[in-house]
């Protein structure tokens, strides 16, 4: 039997629907007073050989889809070692400041020992002279009910020398992007346009213009400063103009 290209398009929309259907009642069951976690983090931080210390952080940047709870929250690590076993270092303060929070755990890395803390922690060699890093978890939780962008910075105060006797203190500001953006339909738009590819009725070729796009669009969201809604409102209509010229085999 021939199944026209109109009747293609139904069923494949049918299926669209049908998940993103299943997706609103698995969010419905969820806890509303839960936090939502970022939906795309970026931009880790590293700073190696300097000052003799070795700093990284694996996320800079946090993006939000928005929520009806209002509640955020994100997680990052901060990891410090210094860069011989002989040199003296030491975390002298860890602050953020630039943005509202309702909450901020640090937890310390199981291989930290007793070193809980960070502000006064010498970061250690072990017994071979071999240095050793030390790490911490960061968790922030926010309040917003509606779209907000900040820019904290994280300040990092610490001392360091060859030695102690000529050790000196150094303050390190890392700026930081906490955005929580209103991309909705987007987000939902993007992963239903991933049925299409299994559906295993559209030629290939036209099926590479729709994965080029959404290979685009993800590549763009990641940087949290180059989207607003009128750059939301081009990319949907990308993603249907795709769907529409998508070709019957």
């Amino acid at each position: 039997m021939n199944i026209g290209k109109k009747t293609r398009f139904f069923i494949s929309l049918f299926l669209v629907l049908l998940i993103a259907g299943l997706s609103a009642g698995a969010f419905a069951v969820a806890d509303a007073n839960k936090p939502v976690a970022p939906s795309l983090t970026a931009e880790p931080f590293d700073r190696t050989y300097i000052d003799r210390m070795d700093l990284h952080i694996d996320a800079t940047q946090f993006v939000f889809m928005i929520d009806e709870s209002g509640k955020y929250k994100l997680q990052f690590t901060f990891t410090a070692e210094k860069t011989e076993a002989d040199f003296y270092a030491v975390l002298d303060d860890f602050y953020i400041f630039g943005m509202p929070y309702t909450e901020m755990t640090v937890t310390a890395a199981s291989a930290n020992g007793d070193v809980v803390a960070i502000p006064g922690a010498e970061l250690p060699a072990d017994y071979y002279g071999n240095t050793t890093p030390l790490q911490w978890t960061i968790e922030m939780q926010f309040e917003t009910a509606e779209p907000v962008h900040y820019t904290p910075t994280l300040q990092l105060t610490y001392t360091s020398g060859t030695k102690y006797d000529l050790s000196e203190t150094y303050r390190l500001e890392i700026p930081m992007v906490v955005k929580v953006s209103d991309l909705s339909p987007l987000p939902q738009i993007m992963e239903d346009a991933e049925v299409y590819f299994t559906l295993g009725i559209y030629t290939e070729d036209s099926l590479a213009v729709l994965r080029n796009k959404l290979d685009e669009i993800e590549l763009a969201l990641r940087s949290p400063e180059n989207f607003n809604d009128a750059q939301k409102n081009i990319w949907l209509q990308e993603i249907a103009d795709c769907i529409n010229a998508l070709m019957p085999l």
